[in-house]
């Protein structure tokens, strides 16, 4: 292989409670339980619990520029494509409202009105959801219709753990670590105003210092876009939840757009 086929950027975003519930974030970072030791002192430890972004470069720096710009205009990419996600899910309401007259809400017929396969999917789950409402109905005359819920609130437990984690990443406390070839050349304390305080290695080069202030402006750009995912799934959740129209509509409806966003997300990001 040739040295353009052998550079590589890895990202890695180091946090217990993440790494639990997801391999990778953004289609960018690859998250991990635990970091190892830093290569040099940055004369106080790191506190405990708080999350690591960390960007490991090869040595060649050659071709870094170019695979920065490309991860940068992924961030930007899975941008637009959360922005289409609103008006994604208003038409596939919108044609779910056209079928009412079978009597099903989400009954659409996919040779009618062929669709993507997020969309395909988030209206199968919509079809079985809105099936459990009459179930649900007689269910709780025997006092089991809560049994029903529960594959839903598993998930729902899950999203809103991911969420208050991904709250906290963005609210407070944060190191960025720029890496060469596994070595620590700089990293930055991020405070929970918004102030900065950085400490490079000895020597370290103009050059590595710009590729560390990029690594800092791609790590925080992803957790402003983590907080903007989060909030586009709560909103759109509660809209679905009105054509559920059964206790437990929110809750059954969150994971389904959370899996919706990120199939439509990361598949911008792939392009």
């Amino acid at each position: 292989m040739n040295g353009k086929e052998n550079a590589k950027v890895v990202f890695e975003l180091f946090d217990s409670t993440l790494a639990e519930m997801t391999p990778e974030l953004l289609g960018l970072w690859t998250t991990q339980s635990s970091a190892s030791e830093v290569a040099f002192d940055l004369n106080s430890q790191p506190i405990a619990d708080v999350p690591l972004w960390r960007a490991n470069f090869p040595a060649d720096l050659s071709q870094v520029d170019r695979l920065l710009t490309d991860y940068e205009g992924r961030l930007e990419e899975s941008q637009r494509a959360l922005h289409t996600v609103p008006d994604r899910i208003d038409r596939l309401l919108t044609l779910s409202d056209v079928s009412v007259t079978d009597g099903l809400s989400f009954g659409l017929d996919l040779e009618d009105y062929p669709l993507a396969q997020p969309e395909q999917e988030m209206l199968s789950a919509l079809q079985e959801y809105q099936g459990m409402e009459e179930l649900h109905s007689f269910a709780v005359g025997f006092g089991i219709g809560e049994e029903l819920l529960n594959s839903g609130k598993q998930s729902y437990e899950q999203l809103q753990a991911f969420a208050k984690r991904t709250i906290d990443i963005v609210a407070n406390y944060a190191w960025v670590e720029t890496q060469i070839q596994g070595k620590t050349v700089a990293r930055t304390a991020v405070g929970w105003t918004g102030d900065f305080n950085s400490v490079w290695m000895d020597g370290v080069s103009v050059e590595q210092q710009r590729l560390h202030q990029r690594s800092l402006a791609l790590a925080l750009a992803s957790r402003n876009k983590l907080l903007q995912t989060l909030t586009t799934t709560m909103q759109l959740a509660l809209k679905i939840s009105v054509s559920l129209s059964f206790p437990g509509g929110a809750i059954l409806a969150l994971p389904v757009v959370w899996k919706f966003i990120n199939q439509v997300v990361n598949k911008g990001v792939a392009k």
